[in-house]
């Protein structure tokens, strides 16, 4: 029996007031006990969402050539067909949206098993309407119905399939200039990745006292 909901029918029924103050409350409580489990969902949308948008990058910088990632989302459908139903940014005019993730992409992502706390990275070539075209992709499958990643045509000829497995989202972004402080980056981010705590307490370490004493100066510079 599918258990999915009904959207339609859902939205329908929020037309009466009962129920809608019922679904209200009731979802204000799943709010509070599920917020960590919120959070990490909207993290994660979050920062594929910002790596389609260049904030972050999901390359180190000698590797990171400026070509166009896109973020996707696909979603499977009631007859079990998994659909792109976000892609961004926008397409560019008479592009298809299957020129950005192809069906052979879209049928590889999704014979992953469902593991939400874990982001794939793979490199290869894959069939086209085209012909062959190589892509990176990081993706994650959220659930048996959701998928969630990025995606971005490689100019290289990929020899075979790197799968490399990552567990969170944290992503930074080396100096160009080798220097003796990459090693500490880099053990930063491990201990940000496998400790979550630790990763918290950082973030909130730079948002709320480094960056704001950052930007501050530098706008008191900007106006001297």
């Amino acid at each position: 029996m599918d258990k999915r909901i009904d959207i339609e029918e859902f939205i329908e029924l929020l037309n009466i007031p009962e129920f809608e103050r019922i679904v209200y409350h009731k979802v204000e409580e799943l709010k509070c006990v599920m917020s960590d489990r919120i959070a990490y969902y909207l993290n994660l949308k979050n920062n594929f969402k910002k790596t389609a948008y260049g904030n972050l990058q999901v390359f180190e910088n000698e590797d990171y050539t400026g070509r166009r990632t896109y973020r996707f989302e696909l979603s499977k459908s009631e007859d079990g067909r998994w659909l792109p139903t976000v892609v961004e940014p926008d397409l560019p005019a008479g592009c298809n949206v299957y020129d950005v993730i192809p069906p052979a992409v879209i049928k590889f992502v999704a014979c992953f098993k469902t593991e939400s706390n874990r982001i794939r990275k793979h490199k290869g070539s894959f069939q086209t309407t085209a012909g062959k075209r190589s892509f990176e992709i990081e993706f994650t499958k959220y659930s048996d119905i959701h998928i969630l990643g990025t995606i971005t045509e490689s100019t290289e000829e990929f020899a075979g399939i790197g799968l490399k497995d990552r567990q969170n989202v944290v992503k930074l972004d080396f100096p160009s200039q080798k220097s003796s402080n990459r090693n500490n980056f880099e053990e930063l981010i491990q201990y940000m990745q496998s400790r979550p705590k630790i990763g918290e307490q950082m973030l909130n370490y730079f948002n709320y006292i480094i960056k704001p004493v950052e930007d501050g100066g530098k706008a008191e510079a900007d106006s001297g």
